[in-house]
């Protein structure tokens, strides 16, 4: 793909999120808020908790960058974490996108 700021166009629409071990999570919808490829990301947790990310195209790093926020007060600007300084590192979410519908 030559325009990587619309690489990830692919997820627009309407998702239906399971678990590695295939329990239904929550649902999410991807809109693309403006015409950069930019994306909106709208989460609902089985669970109750809702979030929202924005995610875009970052030309001067190079990569993508997403930042989470969601009902509990969470903020996630890395889908890994770590407590103890970046010694170890777990996977913050892990889930499986099927098309709703």
């Amino acid at each position: 793909m030559d325009d990587p700021s619309h690489a990830f166009d692919f997820w627009l629409g309407e998702w239906e999120v399971h678990d590695p071990d295939g329990r239904h999570v929550g649902r999410n919808s991807i809109t693309a808020p403006f015409d950069t490829g930019a994306l909106a990301e709208h989460w609902r947790g089985d669970g109750g908790v809702v979030g929202h990310s924005l995610n875009a195209w970052d030309p001067e790093r190079g990569c993508w960058h997403q930042t989470w926020l969601d009902s509990t007060g969470g903020i996630l600007l890395l889908w890994e974490t770590s407590k103890d300084d970046g010694s170890t590192w777990s996977t913050a979410f892990d889930g499986r996108y099927r098309r709703a519908g």
